[in-house]
């Protein structure tokens, strides 16, 4: 009875300090939620939205994180790195110059914002490591890396896919759960809208300045003893007058 009575105790310890365990986990991801949305909340641009978020991320959701956002003008995504250590960032920069962007990838980011799916390696081992399709100089850095595990999730806004977004874990910190890869995806969600809002606000921003360049006059009247200048005075929040202002 006395050995059935220490089991008993060492077993409710172990479940204790495993509850304990879980409730931090789960406290530290709703943080992390809420970091995102602040973060979002103040970006001004989609090159502030995307330093905020990756910087945000580390060291709360993993080692490496990396935002991928594509561009109808351009041939490769606008890329934005963070990582724990801060001098890895200027390596990850070099890696990037290195081996350049390959949008026919079979992983990875590339893989992601071509199907819209997200990929998970919960084990990065030497045989996933020699699967990918990068030179053997590319394999051994990733070897460096020491990498214990991976998320790429793509950000979707409805049916169009804005780029995707890459947590990585190494061996001085836990694997990836299911849980995380429902947080990244939670995370990459809200991301997307925000990027999509931006692209909108920008694209208006664009739209009335061409108009307001339009309906400025190329040369001004010389009148003598008159100083004569023009200006387009969009109407904003808490005007009086509906309208603009000419």
């Amino acid at each position: 009875r006395r050995v059935e009575a220490e089991q008993e105790r060492d077993r409710l310890v172990i479940e204790t300090r495993a509850a304990a365990a879980a409730e931090r986990l789960h406290r530290r991801r709703l943080e992390f939620l809420a970091r995102i949305n602040d973060e979002l909340r103040f970006s001004v641009d989609r090159a502030d939205l995307m330093r905020r978020v990756t910087q945000a991320a580390v060291p709360r959701l993993g080692d490496w994180c990396s935002i991928h956002v594509t561009d109808e003008d351009a041939d490769a995504p606008f890329v934005e790195v963070a990582h724990v250590d801060p001098e890895m960032v200027a390596f990850a920069r070099d890696l990037q110059e290195r081996f350049p962007y390959d949008p026919e990838a079979e992983i990875g980011v590339p893989a992601v914002i071509r199907n819209g799916q997200t990929e998970f390696h919960p084990h990065i081992d030497d045989q996933l490591i020699e699967a990918a399709e990068v030179p053997a100089e590319a394999r051994e850095v990733l070897r460096s890396l020491a990498l214990q595990s991976a998320i790429v999730v793509p950000l979707r806004k409805r049916e169009r896919i804005l780029g995707a977004m890459q947590f990585v874990a190494t061996a001085s910190s836990r694997p990836y759960d299911l849980d995380d890869v429902t947080l990244a995806e939670a995370v990459a969600v809200r991301i997307a809208s925000s990027l999509e809002n931006l692209r909108l606000v920008e694209q208006s921003r664009r739209v009335a300045a061409t108009l307001q360049r339009t309906l400025l006059p190329r040369v001004l009247p010389e009148i003598p003893g008159v100083e004569v200048a023009v200006r387009y005075w969009a109407a904003g929040e808490g005007a009086d007058v509906g309208g603009d202002f000419y």
